[in-house]
């Protein structure tokens, strides 16, 4: 991507003029005795020592936003900035109350959480705008650099309207494949884990009545009996325990994902940082979590 964009989106993306960026450019170009970028057709390129001195640039903010992160709180004490990324699921129902019992127990800290994909939550740990993530992980992932550990092992489950004649209280696998679903996009993380685990049982789906990129939206579209749909169990404990949504038990058939912890090999993490990886890799590995919910308390 970088190495294609043209000097006039470079300058945009960034904020200032187009003959500024030229200007720099330029500098460094004499500054290292060597050529950096070449024209391409319409396009600027980056030349081989261009690809060098790029990621050179990659590495130094990088550095720079950890750096920031870690001296934010002082020396010597359990507080200053925390970055955290997390795939949607886990960043919307997992982490939260998590996050809120580590504030509790640490009142000066700051902590940031970014909820997205799965690969953009790899790439904010490896560009340094996160410290760690938490996510499950896109298949075709490039992982260069990075510490992975695995956390748990997240249940998939059916579930369905209260009332929906759509499906009994239970299903055969063999009958899961002419249920009419409400499913995730097609080519993302969560559809591929879903898809890949009905192969493996022979299960291929014919009805796919609605694709939607976050879970409230799957759940909302089951809720009003567009179809079932396949979701982590994270996400609908509280649905099914208020009655918004019913339990399909699945004969025969068990969908799990596994959730990871990433971090960039070699990072150093500041005091706060470590007490936040710490305390999170504590809590959820080897276990489902089960978030608090506010109601029952």
């Amino acid at each position: 991507m970088a190495e294609l964009m043209s000097i006039s989106r470079a300058a945009h993306r960034i904020g200032i003029a187009q003959p500024v960026v030229t200007a720099h450019i330029r500098a460094l170009q004499d500054k290292l005795g060597v050529r950096l970028t070449i024209r391409q057709g319409r396009n600027i390129v980056l030349t081989e020592e261009g690809k060098r001195a790029y990621q050179w640039a990659k590495d130094v903010v990088m550095r720079t936003r950890e750096l920031e992160r870690e001296f934010q709180g002082g020396p010597q004490t359990i507080h200053g900035a925390i970055a955290i990324a997390a795939s949607l699921t886990v960043g919307s129902y997992v982490l939260p109350g998590l996050l809120a019992e580590f504030r509790r127990l640490n009142p000066r800290s700051e902590i940031s959480l970014s909820v997205t994909t799965p690969r953009e939550c790899v790439e904010a740990v490896r560009e340094g705008e996160c410290d760690f993530g938490v996510t499950i992980l896109d298949s075709g992932q490039n992982a260069d650099g990075l510490e992975i550990s695995r956390l748990w092992e997240e249940k998939m489950v059916l579930v369905a309207a209260p009332n929906s004649a759509l499906v009994d209280a239970s299903v055969a696998a063999s009958a899961i494949a002419v249920l009419p679903f409400v499913a995730a996009q097609g080519g993302t993380p969560r559809r591929d884990i879903e898809d890949n685990a009905l192969r493996l049982h022979g299960i291929v789906r014919h009805r796919i009545e609605l694709e939607i990129g976050h879970a409230e939206g799957m759940k909302e579209a089951v809720i009003n009996d567009a179809g079932v749909a396949f979701l982590f169990e994270s996400s609908v404990r509280r649905d099914v325990r208020h009655g918004a949504l019913r339990l399909v038990a699945t004969l025969g058939l068990e969908i799990t994902a596994p959730v990871y912890l990433i971090a960039r090999r070699g990072k150093s993490l500041s005091a706060a940082q470590q007490e936040m990886f710490d305390f999170i890799t504590q809590s959820l590995r080897h276990t489902t979590p089960a978030p608090a919910d506010p109601c029952d308390t």
